[in-house]
């Protein structure tokens, strides 16, 4: 960033922005400037930055900032200038430093015990200063270390398993933002920029203040140390002492006070030590001594927290030093195996002529305490942490050194499954995409808040948070994913399992990971029709509904509608998929499809915790006593046939003992377990404008052209281009593209690059309708308390309570059979498509959906929802088809939704006979005494008359949102789900589905883009 021929201009920019004091700034062609202003700590990283800067406000900071964004110049905060990588002055060449020096304050609110402090501190000044007012806190054990730095990345230290890490004792953080603002912020104030202070400071602001909780200082400590000589031929030995260390530290009742760590350094010489903040009989309770066949030991009782601290705190001062941290987690210990081979590797290879050690230290504790998400610093499931430690006074580290320490931690990384986690107070500047190590599942959320607060990238260093885009425009990507929805993601996260493919995911909407809104069963009705979530597409008027205009329902979001619809897990009937393969679609049966159901789902219990699958589901907990009575009702009705009525599965995950359910979707069982792969990218608030071809024939898909910001980018796909954008917005960007019927491309005033007539056509919705009833007795709208194994009883979580499927041959008397569908049967039309079409005429077929919902629903404003229940009736295999198509080149300009709903007769016949049965269900002998009056239709609607109910349905049938068919299988794409005459280019999400289900399209969609990842890494193989 920046150039040499600028520094002349931005040495009078930055002598202005600190008041034109020359003693506020240093520039790197004055005398002595690298010995007295930018001499790094550590010399085997060396960074020469252009200026540095002593500013005494925050405002100055923000002149600083200004300046530096107006000449192209990386800026980075020196606190103590203890990096490893010398980020504090850069990292790189060419930075402009902003030392804190000047931010010194210190004071003490005696009510609160809460203490202000200033970056510019060192470690050792706030610690004396707080035992003065005998208060304490945790930190590390270097004195010399900035507190700026330290308390804003971490802060691991011995009395972290008791109290949490540095940054968890942060309550307030004063900050100057990339693009000059001066910000506080808080777990109440500014939250997202709290978070992302508090773990990842370096890249997001220059902290000028922070305000910490403290605690009482201990007043006795026990600092021990046992040796244990070992023999250095006997591995197996070696591994049991550390296994019986691994054990000791596992153990979850291990008391907090208890700071412990094992070091190995040359000659196999273990060393266990650590402190104990507590008596000496409390240390003696703890059996160490018996635990361990040591050599040799040193104890000694340390009274009063200066000498604790005193004995605390220590710096090595090394010049050349290089750090490889490890975080190992209690789900996947170490192995014995893994053990063995490191102790013959650090035995028997070179390492050089530089010291090493490696240090396993227990973190856990308080540190486990806090969730993923509370800040930044993500690793709170790590138990203890590995440093791969080497360091020199002189010459520097040689690569003889640096492979002696790579291969010892490939070698305990080759053990463990996924990429290990990476501590950043102890950062590896050789690793190039080191940040998902550092920051995990909370990178995407941190590079979302980087592009908001720096969009310049202005606070940059070698391994910081890029901005979303920088990062993504900066990869080279083997997939291009339009559309991170419920497949788009799905393929996401299976194509790159292999670590040498890379996949870039755009999205229109955003990141709601951690949405409280989204992850509550009960936070739908703030989703439906929200912008902020809900793309919210209107359909043109619909004659078959008295000219209504319905309004289709998506998700603005990663994870798409799988983040905001009612959560119903229901697996189609096998009749229903097996008619994509009798449509010539080879592969897709239900024998073919069924396995990747099992695949998408884990738990099928009324807790969900501890089940394989990304998707965890749960059936609904307790019982409704009118739904007792119902389940037997409609399930004689179906004469005992398969599928009949049961109570669902709800996508919905139980976390533990004290946790609420919380929905189960995309984001959370695809995403989140692997969002810090660094092969996997992801760019919200990304719209794709159209998919960009290589010139010449035939045609192939490049890459894709998409708007971010408000600035047009092309990002290219080395392999493909897949759509996953939805039922309404894939066939939109393949018309935009120039692919489609020409008659509509050349009215949009698109250029056609491929006739395919059919893409937008096909459109096929559920219509539903809503029969309700109120209720005599509130315990048939909430279930009665559960066992304790249910923890706690929640009327809401499961939304769709029972479900259950009905042939039209029920629900009417066999002379009003419409003979019509019997009729198509016959062979008179000989196409495929029709005789598949017929077989869903066939009376004897599932054609009615009911589902059972403990409430109104909301489709009137008369319907109470504590006292009241509803079936939901939807026609399973509509006959009506509608279709998508674009109006213009506008890419953000919506397509015009046509969605034929109800003008087929047929299917308003169905769904009038199914609600004729529904509201005859109510009247039933063993339901009737738990209904006071219907609540909706009107009680002066008569839905057993036909005529009657035919209205009705028109007058009130809404889509369900289950809109399928538009990029339809078999005609705008093949069996591999490849684009008809396109190479390089396919479409994976419900669009491609021929015909409909009965039941809730989630899982479908769900398994048929895992098999969808599976062909296309069978496509790639045998290319």
């Amino acid at each position: 960033m920046g150039n040499t021929s600028s520094l002349i201009a931005g040495r009078e920019c930055l002598l202005s922005a600190v008041g034109n004091s020359t003693r506020l700034v240093a520039f790197g062609d004055e005398p002595l400037f690298r010995v007295s202003d930018a001499l790094p700590r550590n010399l085997e990283f060396p960074a020469t930055p252009v200026a540095v800067t002593y500013p005494d406000s925050p405002e100055q900071i923000s002149d600083i900032l200004k300046c530096a964004a107006r000449h192209q110049r990386a800026v980075q905060a020196r606190s103590g200038g203890h990096s490893l990588g010398n980020f504090g002055l850069g990292g790189t060449d060419g930075a402009v430093v902003v030392d804190m020096s000047h931010f010194q304050q210190l004071s003490m609110d005696s009510s609160s015990h809460k203490a202000t402090i200033g970056p510019g501190l060192r470690l050792q000044d706030l610690a004396r200063q707080l035992a003065v007012w005998n208060r304490a806190m945790t930190h590390g054990n270097c004195p010399t270390v900035g507190v700026g730095g330290h308390l804003t990345i971490g802060g691991i230290g011995p009395t972290a398993r008791q109290w949490g890490l540095a940054l968890d004792h942060v309550d307030q953080v004063e900050a100057v933002l990339g693009d000059g603002r001066i910000v506080k912020s808080s777990s109440f104030q500014n939250t997202d920029l709290f978070f992302a202070l508090n773990g990842a400071a370096p890249n997001i602001g220059i902290v000028t203040q922070l305000t910490v909780r403290t605690h009482p200082a201990p007043s006795v400590a026990v600092e021990y140390s046992y040796t244990i000589d070992l023999d250095p031929e006997d591995f197996q030995q070696q591994a049991s002492a550390f296994a019986d260390w691994q054990t000791l530290v596992a153990d979850p009742k291990l008391p907090r006070k208890l700071d412990i760590s094992l070091t190995i350094r040359a000659q196999v010489v273990l060393e266990i030590s650590g402190k104990f903040y507590g008596t000496l009989k409390e240390f003696d309770a703890l059996g160490l001594e018996t635990r361990f066949n040591f050599s040799r030991k040193r104890m000694r009782v340390l009274t009063g927290w200066p000498s604790i601290l005193n004995a605390t705190l220590s710096d090595p001062g090394w010049r050349y030093s290089y750090d490889k941290t490890m975080g190992i987690t209690p789900r996947h210990p170490l192995p014995d195996h893994a053990i063995v081979q490191l102790l013959h590797h650090l035995a028997n290879a070179d390492a050089g002529p530089a010291s090493w050690d490696l240090t396993f230290r227990l973190v856990g504790g308080a540190v486990n305490d806090r969730p993923t998400n509370a800040t930044a610093f993500a690793h709170r499931d790590v138990l203890y942490w590995i440093t791969f430690h080497a360091r020199t006074s002189s010459l520097g580290l040689s690569s003889t050194t640096f492979g002696f320490l790579d291969r010892a931690y490939d070698l305990l990384n080759a053990s463990l499954p996924g990429r290990r986690p990476m501590y950043l107070g102890d950062l590896d500047p050789r690793i190039a995409d080191a940040q998902p190590m550092y920051w995990g599942p909370n990178l995407l959320r941190l590079e979302e808040i980087k592009g908001e607060v720096d969009p310049q990238d202005l606070l940059h260093n070698p391994q910081g948070e890029e901005t979303e885009l920088s990062h993504f425009l900066s990869s080279s990507l083997d997939y291009v994913i339009v559309g991170g929805g419920s497949a788009g993601l799905v393929l996401a996260t299976r194509l790159s399992e292999d670590p040498t493919v890379h996949v870039g995911v755009l999205e229109a909407g955003k990141s709601r990971i951690d949405d409280e809104n989204v992850d509550s069963p009960q936070g739908i009705p703030s989703l439906l029709h929200n912008p902020e979530y809900d793309w919210a597409l209107n359909s043109i008027p619909q004659p078959g509904t008295d000219d209504r205009v319905h309004v289709l329902s998506g998700g603005k979001m990663l994870g798409g509608s799988s983040g905001i619809n009612f959560m119903c897990y229901c697996q189609p009937l096998e009749d229903d998929i097996n008619i994509w393969g009798q449509l010539g679609n080879v592969g897709w049966s239900w024998d073919e499809l069924a396995p990747y159901f099992q695949k998408t789902r884990g738990g099928e219990t009324e807790l969900s915790n501890g089940h394989v699958g990304s998707i965890k589901t749960c059936f609904p907990s307790g019982d409704l006593d009118i739904e007792r009575a119902m389940l037997d009702v409609l399930n004689a009705a179906t004469g005992g046939e398969r599928p009949g009525f049961y109570r669902p599965l709800s996508a919905i995950e139980y976390g533990g003992a004290s946790e609420k359910p919380t929905r189960s979707y995309a984001s959370t069982g695809y995403l989140a377990p692997n969002v810090g792969r660094a092969n996997l990218h992801i760019l919200s608030e990304a719209t794709v404008c159209r998919i960009l071809f290589e010139s010449g024939a035939p045609l192939r898909a490049q890459g894709v052209e998409f708007c971010y910001g408000g600035a047009v980018h092309n990002v290219s796909a080395n392999v493909e281009v897949i759509l996953s954008a939805g039922t309404f917005h894939s066939p939109q960007i393949l018309e935009l593209s120039g692919i489609g019927d020409p008659d509509v491309l050349n009215a949009a005033g698109i250029d056609c690059r491929l006739p395919l007539v059919d893409v937008g056509n096909n459109l096929r919705e559920h219509p539903m309708a809503v029969v309700s009833y109120n209720l005599r007795a509130s315990n048939d709208t909430a279930p009665p308390e559960p066992s304790v194994s249910l923890r706690e009883p929640i009327s809401t979580e499961c939304l769709v309570r029972l479900v259950g499927f009905l042939p039209y041959a029920s629900l009417v008397a066999p002379s009003e059979l419409d003979h019509a569908g019997i009729a198509a049967n016959t062979g008179h039309n000989h196409s495929v498509y029709q005789r598949a079409l017929a077989k869903f005429r066939d009376p004897q077929r599932s054609l009615v959906q009911l589902i059972g919902h403990p409430g109104g629903f909301g489709l009137a404003d008369s319907v109470p929802r504590h006292a009241s229940y509803s079936l939901l009736v939807i026609g399973s295999h509509p006959q009506s088809q509608g279709s998508c198509h674009i109006l213009s080149q506008d890419p953000f300009r919506a397509p015009r939704i046509d969605l034929g709903i109800l003008s087929q007769q047929e299917d308003v016949n169905v769904l009038a006979a199914g609600v004729a049965f529904a509201d005859s269900t109510f009247h039933s002998e063993h339901i009737v005494h738990h209904i006071a009056e219907r609540a909706f239709p009107d009680r002066s609607i008569d839905l057993q008359d036909r005529d009657q109910a035919c209205r009705f349905v028109r007058n009130s049938a809404v889509a369900f949102n289950h809109g399928v068919g538009t990029c339809s299988m078999g005609i705008v794409v093949d069996e591999q789900l490849r684009v008809k005459g396109v190479r390089g280019l396919r479409v994976v999400d419900a669009s491609v589905i021929p015909l409909h289900m009965a039941g809730n399209p989630m899982s479908t969609v769900y398994a048929l883009a895992e098999r969808a990842s599976d062909l296309i890494k069978l496509d790639t193989e045998t290319c």
